[in-house]
């Protein structure tokens, strides 16, 4: 039980990094929108007129991809305890299952 426990535990993590990951990369895209423009959809620059925009946006996507950093940080010592833990207890189980 255990094991599936931690096993889904991993996949809400890694679940979890990535949406924040897309969540991030479509910040880019807008931002990148907001930047150029689109000339085949007729969408004119936004930062040409609303500067302020573009400086929030900067300021958006350096959060954004803090975020991921600290997202896939956190996952990693999640995953780095669940597994230290997860031999513990399977060395645990197995000496106490050994000794009647």
């Amino acid at each position: 039980m255990h094991r599936l426990a931690s096993a889904t535990e991993f996949m809400a993590m890694e679940l979890n990094a990535t949406l924040v990951s897309a969540a991030a990369n479509g910040a880019v895209f807008i931002a990148e929108l907001g930047q150029n423009g689109n000339k085949h959809a007729k969408w004119n620059k936004v930062c040409d007129r609303f500067s302020i925009y573009c400086d929030h946006g900067r300021g958006a996507l350096i959060a954004a991809f803090s975020g991921v950093i600290l997202m896939l940080l956190v996952s990693a010592v999640s995953i780095s305890r669940l597994s230290i833990y997860s031999k513990k207890s399977s060395t645990s189980t197995a000496a106490a299952v050994a000794s009647p």
